[in-house]
């Protein structure tokens, strides 16, 4: 059997935006030091980090994440992502949902929060989810498939 460990990121990658996984692309310096400075004036400190195993044929692969904030008080699962612009904040949805069910799967909770906040206008919304465990295993399926034809 073989083994590989996988972060949620490069699978959400996978996903979303394969080309930055086979190119190696790199988010701007600068993206990633603003963003850092926003999650934790916010709190979304990511202190936790999770794991889970998912068999595949030959191959055992470990899947590990670290949610932004894990809030106790309502056992849900948060992830902040920040954007500037409508089209960023449209990509912005779309992968922070696509975490946030890894974020489920690993962690065992079913509640779901992406915040998303404007750094230009100082403003957050909050989208609560609640996945259903099929849509939750289609995803983590098909992400470790295209992880392991990409391996291989």
């Amino acid at each position: 059997m073989k083994y590989y460990r996988v972060g949620v990121h490069v699978l959400v990658d996978l996903l979303y935006s394969p080309e930055n996984v086979l190119s190696s692309r790199k988010t701007h310096s600068r993206t990633v030091e603003d963003g850092n400075i926003v999650h934790l004036r916010l709190g979304y400190v990511g202190s936790e980090a999770f794991k889970r195993y998912y068999r595949t044929g030959d191959y055992l692969i470990e899947v590990i994440g670290t949610p932004d904030k894990i809030n106790t008080e309502e056992g849900c699962v948060e992830e902040l992502k920040t954007y500037k612009t409508e089209k960023t904040k449209k990509m912005q949805k779309e992968r922070g949902r696509l975490q946030l069910m890894f974020y489920s799967w690993l962690t065992g909770l079913n509640c779901a929060k992406l915040v998303l906040y404007d750094v230009s206008r100082n403003k957050i919304d909050v989208i609560k989810y609640s996945f259903k465990d099929e849509e939750i295993k289609k995803v983590v399926e098909k992400a470790v498939e295209k992880y392991v034809r990409i391996i291989e």
